[in-house]
């Protein structure tokens, strides 16, 4: 999402949102649920929900500022149709380190699965779990730490490729 290892391609994202709740809040949940008999058989469903997804242009410049605060180059941001930034990546791999290439390697998989705006349903759930106390955040209030968090980590680990992210 910075384009530090795209060279700052990317596809066009469009209105495409990625539904994400952090893992303590799927934890409470389950073990919440875990001791209410009548909740046996049926489905809770732990996501963010259409209305707190997160938009993923939203989410790509929010990742580029954190990365530019922290003093990382960022690329300028180019976005092309996915079939054209596939393409140009695919080229462009011939020339990265081999680490960065792997994990380049896996973007036609994300790709495919943001071509389908897929939108996940959460109000009933959402609503047992406002009543135990267990609140569904939305993706604005943790991201910052989750990248912070994520870049402390690679710096500590010294390995530049690493922090490309």
């Amino acid at each position: 999402m910075s384009g530090r290892r795209t060279f700052g391609l990317f596809p066009q994202l469009g209105t495409v949102r990625l539904d994400t709740i952090p893992v303590d809040v799927v934890a409470r949940a389950i073990v919440w649920a875990s001791g209410r008999p009548e909740l046996a058989g049926r489905v809770l469903h732990l996501c963010a929900g259409p209305e707190r997804a997160t938009p993923l242009i939203e989410l790509r410049e929010r990742v580029r500022r954190l990365f530019a605060a922290r003093g990382l180059r960022v690329p300028p941001c180019i976005s092309l149709p996915p079939r054209v930034f596939s393409g140009m990546l695919k080229t462009a791999s011939r020339f990265m380190a081999a680490e960065t290439r792997r994990a380049v390697a896996t973007l036609p998989v994300f790709l495919e699965y943001l071509a389908s705006d897929q939108r996940f349903e959460n109000a009933a759930t959402r609503g047992l779990l406002e009543e135990a106390g267990i609140v569904v955040p939305g993706w604005a209030s943790y991201i910052d730490a989750v990248l912070g968090a994520y870049l402390r980590a690679k710096t500590a680990d010294n390995s530049a490729p690493g922090v490309q992210g």
